[in-house]
C-alpha cells in the first residue's frame, strides 16, 4: 500500500492551494503514486496526475504545474 511509503521531499512542506503552480521538482514522476480506486477520488483525467506531498495528495495539471484540487491529509 502505497500509504506507508516515505513521500518526504528533499524540500519541507507547504501547504498548495488550488491554482497555484508548482515547480517541476515538486510533480516528478518520483512524487506521483499509482492510482488506486480504494482511495476514494477519481482517477486523473487526461493531462493530469497525482502527486504526494507529505500527507497531501494533490491533482496537478502534468503540463504546467497547476494545482487543480486538493486533498489534505490525505495520508494520514
Amino acid at each position: 500500500d502505497l500509504r506507508y511509503q516515505n513521500y518526504r521531499a528533499p524540500f519541507r512542506y507547504q501547504q498548495f492551494r488550488v491554482g497555484q503552480a508548482l515547480r517541476p521538482t515538486y510533480y516528478a514522476p518520483a512524487y506521483r503514486p499509482a492510482w488506486d480506486r480504494r482511495w476514494g477520488v477519481p482517477r486523473a483525467g487526461a493531462g493530469l496526475t497525482y502527486v504526494r506531498h507529505y500527507n497531501d495528495l494533490l491533482l496537478v495539471n502534468s503540463r504546467n504545474g497547476v494545482v487543480v484540487r486538493v486533498y489534505r491529509n490525505f495520508y494520514w
